[in-house]
């Protein structure tokens, strides 16, 4: 029970202590409430931003509110601000020389800013820019006004004319002001004009005269087609100016010095061209540049097989174009020069099927592959070329066959074969011949209709003859060589004492002049 009441006791101890502090935070807290309420301000404020149309800010704006005898005047960033008012709505006045006022409504509540935008209007100058001697609209030009407000001095911030040669500036108070107009390649135009109310607009077109020359024309293909995308370029000093044709052909070079020009153009699949003696003139347009381009020939080019056979001596022939070319040993042709178009090709070859290929497309200037397949007909021989003392294959061989009605011939490719094909059934002869081996001679080769003949050859190296006393020739030849030589010595030795024997004829043997004698004194002795 002692204890029971002691922990009573010490609880009613707690809760008054509890209670006292309460009592303490409480009365802290209602006076400091009290000081807040007593430090509390019921006003609010006004921060108010003055542009002109362009949105450009205004300085030195005088703002007033209606009904409040004070003012206030904006800083270079166009803003004024306005304190201590009661929470109320206010009608703001913004005036400044040469501007329409502007008037805004601000509702103001305690403790806050409100924001108020007001807008000046003014005059307005708008118009176009074009080349004098054209009146193509020129873009990009800059346009500067400057002058003599009634609040003083300004300038206004450039702008630049828009794709139709347009150009718009608003915001432009009461004054006289100065036009100025800048185009690259163009000579500055000016001009002067005045506003003279604030809702007043001016109409002020320029016509800008070149500074430097420009050079036209026309770039065209061989059946006076335009070719759009072509580059059209001419030096000057070593520069090189360029431009691309639109897709009429046309083009246009701006800001060429006066001088004599070479104008050269150039597209992808032709060849270049150019136009020389191109006076151009300052302020002046040179037109008629026109320029026809010849469109490159193409190439047609490939391989002719039959299986896995390079077929060699095959003929491709592009129809309608005349040209042609025949296989190497290696199956592969090259036709140069090919006109623009779409061919047909026609290949042949001996014991081959003809094969046609439709659609074939050459476009200018480039190279096109088409590789052919070939059909052999029944009847074929082939085989492979090796070296006896090596078994490397030998190419470029020249394999001939002969039959009774067919002769043919053809070349080893890079792995030594050969191959004949659409022989009549019958016996065959082969001959191999080869610059660094002997003859090789084959003959009583069956070939039938059914199956194919494989004949493979195998050349014997030439052998080395012996050396002859002759540089260059060997023995037998040096023998040749030198019998020849003599036979010839001979012949001159001959020549020569038949050709003394005339100049130099010998006298009569006095024998004959005896004999002669004789006979005369015979005839004396008869006579008497």
């Amino acid at each position: 029970m002692h204890h029971w009441k002691a922990s009573l006791q010490m609880a009613a101890i707690a809760i008054a202590i509890i209670f006292f502090v309460s009592s303490i935070n409480y009365s802290l807290n209602s006076e400091e409430n009290a000081a807040a309420h007593l430090l509390q301000q019921d006003y609010g404020s006004i921060l108010v931003n003055v542009t002109d149309e362009a949105g450009r800010p205004l300085e030195n704006v005088n703002v007033t509110i209606v009904g409040n005898t004070s003012y206030w005047l904006t800083r270079p960033n166009g803003t004024c601000f306005i304190d201590n008012l009661t929470a109320d709505t206010y009608t703001i006045i913004a005036k400044k020389l040469g501007y329409k006022e502007g008037v805004g409504i601000a509702i103001v509540q305690v403790n806050m800013t409100n924001n108020t935008q007001l807008v000046l209007t003014a005059g307005m100058v708008y118009g176009a820019i074009r080349a004098a001697e054209t009146l193509q609209p020129i873009s990009n030009a800059t346009i500067e006004i400057s002058g003599n407000s009634l609040s003083g001095e300004i300038h206004l911030p450039a702008v630049l004319s828009s794709t139709d040669g347009s150009y718009i500036v608003k915001g432009v108070p009461i004054g006289e002001y100065d036009i100025e107009v800048n185009a690259f390649g163009y000579e500055r135009s000016n001009k002067s004009i005045w506003i003279i109310t604030v809702d007043d607009i001016n109409w002020s077109d320029f016509e800008l005269k070149y500074t430097y020359g420009i050079i036209s024309g026309f770039i065209l293909g061989e059946t006076l087609l335009p070719i759009p995308e072509a580059e059209v370029f001419v030096y000057v000093n070593s520069v090189r100016h360029s431009v691309l044709t639109d897709i009429g052909g046309a083009y246009e070079i701006p800001n060429i010095p006066a001088g004599n020009y070479t104008v050269g153009a150039s597209q992808e699949g032709y060849y270049e061209g150019f136009f020389s003696n191109v006076i151009v003139i300052n302020g002046e347009r040179t037109q008629n540049v026109n320029i026809t381009l010849v469109s490159m020939p193409g190439r047609l080019f490939g391989t002719v097989t039959s299986g896995a056979i390079l077929v060699y001596g095959a003929t491709v022939e592009i129809i309608g174009t005349g040209l042609s070319a025949s296989t190497g040993s290696q199956g592969s042709y090259s036709i140069e020069d090919v006109p623009t178009g779409t061919y047909t090709v026609i290949t042949t070859a001996p014991g081959y099927e003809i094969n046609s290929t439709y659609g074939v497309i050459i476009e200018r200037g480039e190279s096109h592959e088409l590789n052919i397949v070939l059909i052999a007909k029944p009847g074929q021989l082939m085989g492979i070329i090796r070296s006896a003392d090596t078994f490397a294959v030998v190419s470029g061989c020249n394999v001939t066959i002969t039959g009774a009605s067919e002769s043919r011939h053809t070349l080893t490719n890079e792995q030594g074969q050969y191959v004949f094909a659409g022989l009549p059934p019958g016996n065959y002869t082969i001959v191999v011949r080869s610059s660094d081996f002997a003859p090789y001679i084959a003959s009583g080769i069956v070939i039938t209709a059914e199956n194919v003949t494989q004949r493979d050859v195998y050349l014997e190296l030439v052998k080395e003859a012996l050396g002859g006393f002759i540089s260059g020739m060997d023995l037998a030849h040096s023998l040749m060589a030198l019998a020849f030589l003599i036979t010839i010595v001979i012949l001159g030795m001959a020549v020569y004492l038949r050709l003394k024997g005339l100049q130099y004829p010998e006298k009569p043997p006095a024998v004959f002049e005896e004999e002669e004698g004789e006979a005369e004194e015979e005839e004396e002795a008869e006579d008497e």
